[in-house]
């Protein structure tokens, strides 16, 4: 319920500076110290291979709604993207991301940030609004990618409960014909790509990947968004288990749902209390790297920003085993298929990724990302 406001239709994100947690190298060190649930341990970056220094920020294009960066290994002079393919780095060639300006499905150059597919939406702009705060557009404001290549997208805000559209690879989004529609927000594809979690109105609904009929919903009574209780599917930890969040009020927890029979979830494992889990994703040595937001407030407790960090959980105890801070920006992240890549977006629109001990911004003027 944090990971987007709805203004009108507009969805308002959270801005910052960088580093990361992507699961740690080699030449990473750990720093451990007591906290009040035991130990928490902190990655610190490992420096650059030839002179010590910390990864340089990538340069910025003149382009408000691209970004530019290279890799050493691959130019992008002679070689273009493909999608699927990876780098010679070991990152996707390409992203997926919804526009800023335009909320447009795009394809965008992992090295340079520029756009090299457009991919539709609902055609609305900020500039249809002409600065009215009470304007109501329709767009898309969500994209996550399954293993199998399909797309899925939500879009705000007719219905309030939102709409999760399919898009092939390779195809056009046309919201006159969208193909398979399924009411909710943040779908979040299972790994072999057969089922699909999702918001719907404070429950989480499991459908197959190939069917808009609900197979269940968590809990069974929840989804009329009447509800001070909120839950939030995050990630699937594997093909059975499900991370999702629970909201109330001002307090959230982290919890395990198993779905090994889809019509009858039933809550597994640690529950992990705190103030607001706002996305979750996978890391390569299977730990639940979390993106954890806590309230900034005035001396009148007046809501004034996040403050963001990431923050590495065992799925077995709960315990913490790593925790960084990242831009107070960010709140929607994914890993790449390997688990190694993280791809971050947010409040700034600026897209930047996390992996192999360095990071870099790859893109501008994008609301969210996905690889």
């Amino acid at each position: 319920v944090y990971k987007r406001q709805a203004l009108g239709c507009v969805v308002a994100f959270a801005a910052g500076g960088a580093f990361a947690l992507w699961g740690r190298d080699d030449d990473q060190t750990i720093e451990t110290s007591a906290t009040d649930d035991g130990e928490s341990t902190t990655v610190n970056p490992p420096s650059d291979d030839t002179d010590g220094d910390e990864p340089t920020a990538p340069t910025t294009g003149s382009d408000n709604s691209e970004a530019s960066t290279s890799s050493p290994d691959d130019d992008p002079e002679t070689t273009s993207p493909e999608s699927g393919a990876t780098l010679d780095d070991g990152r996707p060639s390409t992203f997926w991301a919804i526009t800023e300006e335009t909320y447009e499905l795009v394809e965008v150059d992992t090295r340079t940030g520029e756009v090299i597919g457009r991919h539709g939406g609902w055609g609305a702009t900020l500039s249809d609004c002409d600065g009215d705060d009470s304007c109501l557009i329709q767009v898309i404001d969500d994209v996550q990618l399954a293993s199998d290549g399909t797309l899925y997208i939500s879009d705000c805000c007719e219905p309030a409960v939102g709409n999760i559209y399919q898009v092939e690879a390779g195809d056009q989004f046309d919201p006159m014909d969208p193909g398979v529609v399924r009411y909710g927000t943040n779908p979040v594809p299972s790994p072999d790509a057969t089922l699909v979690a999702s918001d719907e109105l404070g429950a989480i609904s499991i459908r197959l990947a190939d069917g808009e009929a609900v197979i269940s919903r968590f809990p069974s009574e929840g989804g009329n968004g009447t509800s001070a209780t909120w839950h939030t599917p995050l990630a699937w930890l594997d093909g059975t288990t499900l991370v999702f969040s629970v909201t109330r009020g001002e307090t959230a927890q982290l919890g395990f749902l198993d779905v090994s029979d889809p019509a009858n979830p039933a809550v597994v494992g640690p529950i992990i209390d705190g103030t607001a889990f706002l996305d979750a994703g996978i890391r390569s040595d299977g730990k639940v790297l979390a993106l954890v937001g806590t309230p900034v407030q005035d001396e009148d407790g007046l809501w004034l920003d996040w403050d963001i960090v990431g923050r590495a959980f065992d799925p077995e105890t709960g315990v913490v085993v790593a925790e960084v801070d990242l831009p107070d920006s960010v709140f929607d992240m994914d890993y790449d298929a390997s688990h190694t890549y993280l791809i971050t977006s947010g409040s700034d629109g600026v897209v930047r990724w996390y992996g192999a001990g360095k990071s870099g911004e790859i893109g501008r003027g994008f609301i969210a990302a996905t690889w």
